[in-house]
């Protein structure tokens, strides 16, 4: 992020703030830091203190913030059909996401009973208008890339790493050949799948 306004790391002071967003936002209200990085609902309460919002992650489509299913290859060779059913449970729950809006907020709500359900409502339309969760769990080489980018800067050996031998993208490809995400999502998902498989890595 600080690349894209023209920063370098060393151009800003660092502050050891903790690891959650409250003891950030604290700070931040406090003058301690001038900004921070913040997950929503967090910053909401912020904007009604006055503070603004910069800029925001998911507005930056070359920015990857990427998670992904790890397994041993052993594991993978063992349980195949098991890793598949992860990946369509995934995406089923997705699915229902994205078509239950009141489900959604409810879960989101019984497991952080903190936030308001205005909030929560709020950061539901925030994914949704931003597509964040991928429907075809494809991994891009674009974001593999910006991944070793990110670590080179500290281990510039695993630029040599052979991603062949790491990244598997089988099983989802066989999901597509299948036409399993089509009969899930319906035919508008064709237009995501093909995007993804056009910038999957394999």
């Amino acid at each position: 992020m600080l690349r894209k306004y023209g920063l370098a790391p060393n151009d800003v002071q660092w502050v050891s703030t903790g690891t959650d967003a409250a003891s950030r936002a604290s700070m931040l209200l406090g003058g301690q830091v001038d900004a921070g990085l913040l997950t929503a609902p967090s910053y909401f309460k912020l904007e009604t203190q006055g503070l603004k919002v910069l800029t925001e992650l998911p507005d930056h489509e070359d920015i990857y913030v990427s998670t992904a299913f790890l397994h041993k290859r052993s594991y993978l060779a063992e349980q195949r059909g098991r890793a598949e059913g992860l990946i369509r449970a995934h995406a089923e729950a997705i699915k229902r996401f994205y078509d239950d809006k009141a489900f959604a907020v409810a879960t989101f709500k019984a497991f952080d009973q903190p936030e308001s359900e205005a909030d929560i409502s709020r950061v539901y339309d925030i994914y949704v208008k931003r597509n964040v969760l991928d429907r075809v769990p494809l991994i891009s080489k674009a974001a593999i890339q910006a991944t070793i980018d990110r670590l080179a800067e500290q281990t510039p050996a695993v630029r040599k790493l052979d991603l062949g031998k790491v990244v598997d993208n089988s099983l989802v490809l066989n999901l597509v050949k299948d036409g399993w995400f089509e009969q899930t999502f319906g035919s508008a998902v064709r237009e995501e799948q093909e995007r993804k498989i056009a910038g999957a890595l394999g």
